[in-house]
């Protein structure tokens, strides 16, 4: 079964949500939508919760939205 347009919604999905976040000042929630950051034992210590700044928010936030872009410039074609 051909799944690609899934995960296109979910990505454009989670992307919306790591933009929103970025804008209600959720940092690590937004950095969640966008890079591998959910898990607490993946630093050597902090919360993630503690760890992410709006700065690095914005930058995951922007390289997620060029991941889904590009991926969606080729979606429709095929």
């Amino acid at each position: 079964m051909e799944r690609a347009a899934d995960w296109m919604d979910q990505a454009q999905g989670d992307l919306a949500h790591a933009q929103s976040d970025v804008e209600r000042g959720f940092y690590d929630w937004a950095c969640f939508f966008a890079i591998p950051t959910r898990y607490p034992n993946a630093h050597p210590s902090g919360s993630p919760r503690r760890r992410y700044t709006r700065t690095e928010a914005e930058r995951m936030a922007a390289h997620a939205e060029k991941i889904v872009q590009f991926c969606g410039d080729g979606s429709e074609s095929g």
